[in-house]
């Protein structure tokens, strides 16, 4: 052993085991044999295992500045900073570091400022006779978040629902922030915003804000605009609040109707309306960019009277029919009338009269209503023309042969053996030849 003697037994050394653990036994090992004839000496070379430590820091840092889930032998520095890369072994066995670029420094550790080309893996390699160890440090550049994309403009009918997503780039783990016209949406913090039964005021322009442990970087804005429809009571003013978000300059309108208005704070006014009012309206703001809201706007009208069949002059035994057009908002009901007289079921835009007969004469009118009101048709006039053969030896009488009136009949041409009364009885005194012939009563 170097710089020891040991005991000698006759033909036979021992080398007691506990002497090997000690610094100073490694190194070489000479065994001298000697006897009565002679001495023979052998050498050995005695080695220990080598193991090694290899550290790096970023000078002036707290850690690694590396997210959390990265390993720890990962080291995060920013362009400028100095790290320092140390490597050590044990009994001062040698070592060689390999940068990126493959160069090698031996027995000698590393401090640099980190520049573009620095980062890479680094690897501490420490050998001898019996066995090799190799360590890796990796100086890694972390990119500041960046945007790739953010959802095109979207135009979506109100109730329905709308996904707006953004894709970052750089080094996770990103950070989220929605914005919709430049205030901050609480509790969306999420790559997807995503806007349930949106509404009227949910109009606007939308972004995101994407941060991770090196910076920030805003999206630009995606126009969300919005479809509705509105019925409005035209016969007096109206105002709805809240019906689209506050906009410093102001809404414009189109097409242009002076008597349709949304304000700058978001309420929808309106003056008193006509059915020519109806119609879809478009309304935009500088302030949203592209996003609009489009409103279809139903004037709900009082019911009036468009048109009524025209007079009808009809065979007794044939058919009729009598149709009243409305105007207004739906939905109508209707009432149809005969002599100012309700005729009971008859409820539809058109009266049937099927087999007329002469007590169906009469003027002919309708009532429409619906939820704003009501209107009266005019009236229009319904002649049957019709046939009778009469004994004319007797004096005759045809009782509820047209309808009762008031103000009696008169008959042309005049005739006074023939007679249409009040009640609408038919009657006749005796009769000639010479009183056939076609009578108009009226």
């Amino acid at each position: 052993m170097p710089g020891s003697n040991f005991p000698q037994d006759r033909d036979t050394l021992s080398i007691i085991p506990q002497l090997l653990l000690p610094l100073m036994l490694q190194g070489e090992i000479r065994c001298v044999l000697i006897n009565r004839f002679g001495n023979d000496t052998e050498t050995s070379q005695l080695l220990l295992n080598v193991s090694s430590v290899f550290t790096g820091n970023i000078q002036g840092a707290n850690g690694s500045q590396c997210p959390s889930n990265e390993p720890s032998n990962v080291l995060c520095p920013l362009i400028g900073q100095q790290i320092n890369l140390n490597c050590s072994t044990n009994y001062m066995y040698p070592y060689n570091i390999t940068t990126p670029d493959l160069n090698s420094s031996s027995n000698r550790n590393l401090s640099f400022t980190v520049g573009p080309e620095d980062y890479g893996s680094y690897t501490c390699t420490a050998a001898n006779g019996c066995n090799q160890e190799t360590h890796t440090i990796v100086v890694k550049q972390l990119e500041p978040a960046h945007i790739i994309s953010i959802s095109e403009p979207q135009t979506v009918p109100s109730g329905s629902s709308v996904d707006i997503s953004v894709v970052a780039g750089g080094t996770p783990d990103f950070t989220y922030q929605w914005f919709r016209n430049g205030m901050a949406i609480p509790g969306e913090t999420g790559s997807t915003l995503s806007i349930r039964n949106i509404n009227t005021t949910d109009i606007g322009l939308y972004s995101c804000t994407v941060s991770n442990s090196r910076g920030s970087a805003n999206s630009s804005s995606t126009a969300i605009s919005v479809t509705s429809s509105v019925s409005i009571n035209g016969s007096v003013p109206q105002s709805i609040s809240n019906f689209a978000p506050s906009v410093p300059s102001g809404y414009t309108i189109s097409p242009s109707n002076p008597r349709i208005r949304l304000t700058s704070s978001g309420e929808l006014e309106t003056d008193e309306l006509g059915p020519e009012d109806s119609g879809t309206y478009t309304f935009s703001s500088p302030d949203l960019g592209g996003a609009t809201l489009s409103i279809g706007v139903n004037v709900l009208g009082i019911a009036h009277v468009i048109s009524i069949s025209g007079p009808q002059t009809v065979p007794s035994g044939s058919s009729v029919d009598i149709s009243v057009v409305p105007g207004g908002t739906p939905d109508f009901t209707y009432q149809w009338f005969r002599n100012g007289m309700a005729i009971p079921g008859e409820t539809g835009s058109t009266l049937s009269i099927r087999n007329i007969r002469t007590t169906d004469i009469g003027l002919y009118s309708c009532t429409v209503s619906n939820s704003r009101g009501s209107a009266n048709s005019s009236s229009t006039a319904i002649s049957v023309t019709s046939s009778v053969s009469i004994n004319g030896s007797a004096p005759q009488s045809i009782s509820n042969f047209a309808p009762s009136v008031p103000s009696g009949y008169t008959i042309s041409p005049s005739n006074p053996r023939i007679r249409l009364t009040s009640s609408g009885e038919l009657e006749t005194d005796e009769l000639g030849p010479e009183d056939s012939g076609t009578y108009t009563f009226s």
